[in-house]
């Protein structure tokens, strides 16, 4: 019997689904809706961001302002906040992602969850930049030219795009964690097993991707085309044994079964390079 896992680093399986929108819910999970916690979050990251971006325009883009806000941003002080801010900036991005995967299980929704405060915080930061500029030298706001301009632009289109995404996103998280749950309890279990993992798929945050594989069911007699997410360690080899759950109007869900022994590619290195863009 298996203990391990397998939600956090494979193989997960979807008959739905594939890459980024595959659920990973651990048995007795299941997502959960947004929360004050993942908010305050975000709120510091978009700080944070905001933050990151003032402290860094009057040394990236220098042209146009007055020298003494240039020398205070390129001397000590100013570098050491610079340094002090992209760390706040990791910390907050990184605990944004981990709570947004914690709650919705989905890579998806967690990385546009960490996407939203950036985009935020640089349309934030490229605005109060220029107001202080402006400020400053007593001219229209943004004497740097369109560069300045072009960083708000392309934020605002993303952070517009990503607020439009989101809860349509979140919504259909809740529905694929409603359908597994209920599938888990409900639903009619065979014993399978993997056939084929099919094509790889790149890489997503360190997990190997795979789709078309193949798994058979009810005895062999049936077969149903998955997806997978895995460590390049925890390849299934053929023969794979899985569970499959199957309900009305052709729901499937298929986990790795833990009563019976699992069998690993013991030729890791392939993943690997794969996952690093070669081989495979």
């Amino acid at each position: 019997m298996s203990d391990e896992k397998w939600w956090d680093e494979g193989p997960i399986f979807s008959a739905q689904d594939r890459g980024g929108k595959i659920t990973s819910l651990a048995p007795g999970e299941h997502v959960r809706p947004f929360s004050l916690g993942l908010l305050v979050l975000m709120l510091f990251a978009a700080a944070t961001w905001t933050v990151l971006v003032v402290l860094w325009l009057p040394r990236g883009l220098q042209y146009g302002r007055p020298a003494a806000m240039v020398d205070a941003a390129v001397g000590w002080t100013g570098t050491a906040l610079l340094f002090g801010a992209l760390l706040a900036m990791l910390v907050g991005t990184y605990a944004t992602y981990a709570v947004a995967h914690r709650l919705f299980h989905q890579v998806g929704i967690a990385w546009v969850s960490a996407a939203l405060p950036a985009a935020g915080g640089v349309f934030a930061g490229c605005w109060l930049d220029g107001i202080r500029v402006s400020a400053c030298v007593g001219e229209g706001v943004f004497p740097d030219g369109t560069i300045q301009l072009i960083f708000m632009g392309v934020a605002a289109t993303a952070l517009v795009g990503l607020l439009i995404w989101m809860p349509f996103a979140i919504a259909r998280a809740l529905r694929r964690s409603r359908l597994i749950t209920g599938l888990r309890q409900n639903g009619r279990r065979y014993e399978g097993e993997v056939v084929t993992i099919g094509r790889p798929d790149g890489t997503l945050l360190g997990l190997n991707q795979f789709r078309k594989g193949e798994v058979a069911f009810d005895g062999g007699r049936r077969r149903v085309e998955v997806a997978m997410a895995t460590d390049h360690t925890r390849v299934p080899l053929p023969a794979f044994p899985v569970v499959v759950y199957t309900g009305l109007r052709d729901a499937i869900h298929v986990d790795p079964d833990p009563a019976r022994p699992w069998n690993f590619d013991p030729d890791t290195a392939k993943y690997y390079s794969s996952a690093d863009g070669g081989g495979g």
